[in-house]
């Protein structure tokens, strides 16, 4: 058996890596090798036992797009690549020859040795149908949930937990939650969201232990001496990339773990490229390894590889990856695209910066407005644009999207100045007020009365 292009894994980069295959070269054939019947779609697992009504056939990913293009799909687990045969060899015995291999292979929870334990209701994050049935079973029937670790999984597990009135408590190591994603005024408005709905904030703070009665958790143990009652607990403290399968072939394994790409996605095998989580993402104003394991970025990547399957196809090679967050805590919206100032300042990189606030409706006595407060990062050497934030309503979230192609483009600050836009009373803040080139303007103020 042989297919043109197997696809191994059926998350967000395997499942756009299929479909784009087929809208490429309808004539090829392609086979999709998972290893669960079921896939859930995986940023909106945090709010299955809420939103979702605790309904996990509500979050699955419907294959028929796949099959209605012509996709085959083999539930199974490869456990061998044979490089040189140009074979993969399943769980269940199949030898399946490919002339095109993408590894689409995720990735898997972090654990420190002082996070294991037997203990029953401990969960870590984990996208495996089975697996979070059983999670949200749990949440349903616990009261005293701690979530360990305040990033945006952490965060929007907690967000929806509310929902359920659940007893919830965040142990973060860093000063505050989501600092990997947010500088420090964003991220106060968001712990202060959270504080309001009754959830406990214990920062600068890591988890030492556990206290179990019946072999189930019961408490949690703090390094500042505190214990916290747990009738679960969730850990939410990063990923890694899974790549022992690519290891195992011979392929090139970057220092922290990722399989080795290229800006085409390939691998050190040219027959054989790597997307999403498993990959090496390389973050794109330094290039050196960036922990970006996003759905969004797993699909970015498919679709790179895809394109450049048979023949490099791409005008402009890719270069690197934008960090792009997108989150709602409490009805409140949070966006950032590129560059905050602590990673800026981490990298070196000199830079200014405006903030614009508004309302996203206008008049501002239309209906309830939404307050959004951006801030705009430009470089102090050639004003490019390099980073944004933002919280206010849904209306800011395309706009972080729009942004960030602006990031990748090298757009600079008297481009932003001269941004076409439109605005209607419902949908966007002022033509008179629109925050994009309003923070221009007071920057090229700045600007023009130095000279």
């Amino acid at each position: 058996m042989k297919y043109d292009i197997v696809v191994i894994g059926g998350g967000a980069g395997g499942f756009t890596a299929c479909l784009e295959a087929k809208r490429l070269y309808p004539d090829k054939s392609v086979l999709m090798i998972r290893r669960d019947e079921h896939t859930l779609i995986p940023c909106a697992i945090p709010y299955i036992a809420g939103a979702l009504g605790g309904d996990l056939n509500k979050d699955i990913l419907p294959d028929s797009p796949l099959k209605d293009s012509g996709v085959e799909i083999l539930i199974d687990e490869v456990v061998k690549i044979d490089r040189e045969s140009k074979t993969v060899e399943t769980k269940n015995g199949k030898v399946i020859g490919y002339d095109k291999l993408i590894l689409a292979l995720g990735s898997t929870s972090i654990i420190p040795k002082s996070l294991q334990t037997d203990l029953e209701n401990v969960f870590i994050m984990n996208k495996s149908y089975n697996y979070v049935k059983k999670l949200i079973e749990v949440i349903k029937e616990s009261d005293k949930i701690v979530v360990v670790g305040g990033g945006v999984a952490g965060v929007e597990f907690t967000d929806d937990m509310i929902r359920l009135g659940k007893n919830i408590s965040i142990v973060e190591i860093l000063p505050n939650i989501l600092l990997l994603n947010l500088d420090e005024e964003f991220a106060s408005i968001a712990a202060d969201k959270l504080k309001e709905a009754g959830v406990k904030l214990y920062t600068n703070t890591s988890v030492t232990g556990y206290i179990g009665e019946g072999g189930r958790v019961k408490g949690v143990k703090l390094s500042n001496g505190m214990v916290l009652d747990a009738d679960m607990v969730l850990i939410t403290i990063g990923v890694k990339p899974n790549s022992g399968l690519a290891a195992e072939a011979g392929l090139k394994i970057a220092e922290n773990g990722a399989i080795e790409v290229d800006e085409y996605m390939r691998t050190s095998d040219p027959n054989i490229y790597a997307i999403g989580d498993c990959a090496l993402k390389r973050d794109i104003f330094t290039g050196s390894p960036a922990p970006y394991l996003l759905a969004s970025v797993a699909a970015y990547e498919a679709r790179i590889a895809v394109e450049n399957l048979y023949g490099v196809k791409s005008v402009k090679p890719f270069k690197g990856i934008i960090p792009v967050l997108l989150t709602t805590i409490r009805g409140l919206c949070f966006g950032a695209a590129g560059l905050t100032e602590s990673t800026a300042k981490r990298y070196g990189i000199e830079y200014v910066k405006e903030t614009h606030e508004t309302v996203d409706i206008h008049p501002g006595t239309l209906t309830t407005p939404n307050k959004i407060t951006m801030k705009m990062l430009f470089s102090s050497k050639n004003y490019r644009l390099l980073g944004v934030q933002a919280v206010g309503g849904k209306s800011i979230s395309e706009l972080i999207n729009l942004l960030a192609f602006a990031i990748s483009r090298g757009v600079n600050i008297y481009d932003l100045h001269m941004l076409p836009y439109g605005t209607q009373p419902y949908l966007t803040a002022s033509p008179i007020a629109y925050p994009v080139p309003n923070i221009a303007s007071k920057i090229l103020k700045r600007i023009f009365s130095s000279n």
